[in-house]
């Protein structure tokens, strides 16, 4: 609890206003509660090394640490990759589709294309900016991202998508492909990662693919302490808005999916859990025939 801050307001304690039901309101140590403390911004106390890395952000060429901010990116070159084709988001409108967004929760059975594939990729987390000395941020995204850190990594369960065999890849922005992490039938894994709901579809049966979205958030933080991990979910909340807006511009069905047992699709994808760790995730398919 920051109480010298003038700004500081004490949290509110009147269960009927908060709206919990009797009996089942947070601890007073509700550790939800105590992160959204520990990670506002104070006046007078700035985050560790924030002052090195802004003197880096204004410098790209200034050696390593200047290179690792302009082009952050998980990469293993001994695995296969897979060109992807430039994005088209053909004729339609930003005005038609913000007008137009739905979440779509029924699929078709035809497979996506991978250039549809590509292009929501390419809107929701691709290059804007290619490296080189003349761009004014090298590697910049389509989203914006806090100090310009990029720290999410994005995977994809491929369960139909046309010239695309089914299995687990990740995305790499800089190079326009996708690291194929291993070929698999999804479905299966699917089963075990998404949460039954009854107002989802059979999504592990039905979907082209899975977009998840795992936040590295050692670079987020070295920068921005217990805050880099707000900027983390606010970056992972861009992408998917980019992702279900270029989807719906293309006839796909989507829809943004929470409902993940988080520690299973850590383990699907690789990651530790703790330092990297699965934050959303988008479920994509062809429309409905008929639709």
């Amino acid at each position: 609890m920051m109480a010298g801050d003038e700004n500081y307001t004490q949290s509110a304690r009147v269960t009927g206003f908060l709206g919990w039901p009797d009996g089942h309101r947070p601890a007073d140590d509700d550790p939800a509660e105590n992160f959204h403390e520990a990670s506002k911004n104070v006046p007078g106390v700035p985050p560790p090394a924030s002052a090195v890395v802004d003197s880096l952000n204004n410098d790209f060429t200034a050696g390593l640490p200047g290179a690792t901010v302009a082009r952050p990116g998980r990469r293993n070159d001994a695995l296969p990759v897979v060109e992807l084709p430039t994005a088209a988001f053909g004729a339609a409108t930003l005005g038609e589709q913000i007008a137009q967004r739905r979440s779509r929760r029924g699929f078709g059975p035809a497979a996506i294309s991978l250039q549809d594939l590509a292009t929501v990729l390419h809107a929701g987390y691709g290059v804007a900016a290619q490296l080189d000395e003349a761009a004014p941020y090298p590697g910049a995204r389509n989203v914006p991202s806090g100090g310009i850190l990029f720290p999410l990594e994005i995977f994809i369960a491929a369960r139909s998508v046309d010239g695309l065999e089914p299995g687990l890849y990740r995305y790499d922005p800089h190079r326009g492909q996708l690291e194929v992490v291993r070929h698999e039938d999804v479905s299966s894994s699917l089963a075990d990662l998404v949460i039954d709901l009854p107002s989802q579809p059979d999504i592990p049966a039905t979907c082209g693919a899975v977009i998840f979205m795992a936040g590295a958030f050692w670079r987020s933080r070295f920068k921005y302490n217990l805050r880099g991990y707000r900027y983390v979910l606010i970056e992972a909340g861009h992408v998917g808005q980019n992702v279900l807006l270029s989807a719906g511009a293309l006839g796909l069905s989507a829809f943004p999916c929470g409902g993940f047992w988080d520690r299973r699709v850590d383990a699907f994808l690789g990651l530790d859990g703790v330092n990297e760790s699965v934050v959303y995730s988008v479920v994509l398919g062809s429309a409905p025939e008929g639709d």
